[in-house]
């Protein structure tokens, strides 16, 4: 685990003190609760910053840990005095993040340098989308929401590919998908910008198009679904099989959903091990959640095939 990743979970963590210590302001015996109620401000400070120094992170998860089980501890001492319910909970965030940085400490393997790597690229994206908030109006966030990960993506993909931001993608047939995020194609496609404007919305058949993304700013397990159903709008490819018979079974374009931050992480894995069945013309390839990691199909190969699973 990087000290990015380290950092990212201590700020989980500082959130979650947060809120714990806002039910503690609430409760009915709040004047009882005192003791707990400033114990966690102090904890709050203190992990505070920890995370403010988060590029140069001392190991101090054995402190916070014991901390966390002090303060529950006389959270339920003072529970049953008053005999009502306090109950806090800290110690599972702390264990997680001990866990996580043990095992960090042990692991020297290829795979998990990889895997800091783009935890690293995710992080630093999500550092990105949280300075575009600052934007006050949904449109404006939006906007530069794609266009961070629009220029994201030039940088990695090198110049043998197209970027593009949004538009439409048609079959032969006349068959249309509709509003696509962000739309990947090779240097030479012949796809066009109605507006002939350089970062404009571009109409691309679907013979053109390598991959098709979808980005929101917040995702929920009813937007996951809504964008699900949008990428089944996706024209086929009917001439796929003809024209490179060695991807016959695999996707076409390659579909993935990015959501910058996301709310109940169990619904929405509820949302997504339920998406790729066969009748789906288009099943994403990755679920992308800046604030959380990744998501793939358990049974995916790379590329993946055309529902979702290995043949």
């Amino acid at each position: 685990m990087s000290k990015l990743e380290l950092g990212h979970l201590i700020h989980e963590a500082l959130r979650h003190t947060l809120k714990e210590q806002e039910t503690f302001l609430k409760h009915k015996c709040v004047q009882d609760l005192l003791p707990i109620i400033q114990g966690l401000s102090k904890f709050t400070l203190e992990l505070e910053s920890w995370y403010s120094d988060k590029y140069h992170l001392k190991d101090r998860c054995d402190y916070f840990l014991k901390e966390a089980q002090r303060l529950e501890a006389e959270a339920d001492r003072i529970s049953e005095n008053i005999w009502d319910s306090a109950l806090l909970s800290l110690t599972p965030i702390f264990q997680k993040i001990q866990s996580h940085h043990a095992a960090s400490l042990n692991d020297k393997s290829y795979t998990k340098q990889l895997r800091a790597q783009y935890n690293n690229f995710r992080l630093a994206l999500l550092e990105q989308v949280a300075g575009a908030r600052f934007l006050e109006n949904n449109s404006d966030l939006g906007e530069e929401i794609e266009r961070i990960f629009v220029q994201y993506l030039e940088r990695r993909l090198g110049t043998s590919v197209r970027v593009l931001r949004g538009g439409h993608i048609y079959d032969y047939e006349n068959n249309r998908s509709g509003q696509i995020d962000i739309i990947i194609t090779p240097s030479d496609s012949l796809g066009f910008c109605p507006a002939d404007t350089g970062s404009g919305k571009y109409n691309v058949m679907v013979d053109q198009v390598i991959a098709a993304i979808s980005i929101t700013s917040r995702l929920t397990a009813d937007k996951l679904r809504n964008r699900l159903q949008e990428l089944q709008k996706i024209p086929v490819f009917l001439q796929k099989e003809q024209s490179y018979s060695v991807l016959k079974d695999h996707a076409w374009p390659l579909c993935y959903i990015v959501g910058a931050e996301s709310d109940d992480l169990d619904k929405l894995e509820e949302v997504w091990d339920a998406a790729g069945s066969a009748e789906d013309k288009h099943a994403p390839q990755m679920l992308i959640l800046l604030d959380s990691g990744y998501l793939m199909a358990r049974t995916a190969c790379w590329p993946t095939s055309r529902c979702g699973k290995t043949q």
